[in-house]
């Protein structure tokens, strides 16, 4: 069996890839007051890279888009390692 680069990167995206297991995590590990805050039913998978509002690009490994209670859009990434 070859040996795997990174497996704790494969790990990651396998378990956190799936909208179902990252809203989990996010209810049981944001802090409450967060929590309550965030719309979780809304959780989406985004795609990896965008460009924000000072027109500067990021690339992640995952990237979440997930509503707050207003019904307005928050989100959060796990930010590629440099290099």
């Amino acid at each position: 069996m070859a040996e795997r680069s990174n497996p704790h990167d494969e790990f990651f995206k396998f378990a956190l890839g799936r909208p179902e297991t990252a809203r989990d995590f996010l209810s049981h590990y944001l802090p409450a007051e967060v929590a309550a805050q965030l719309d979780l039913a809304t959780v989406e998978l985004a795609p990896g890279s965008f460009v924000d509002a000072r027109l500067r690009a990021h690339l992640s490994d995952l990237l979440y888009v997930v509503l707050n209670i207003l019904k307005r859009c928050c989100a959060t990434w796990r930010q590629a390692p440099a290099g």
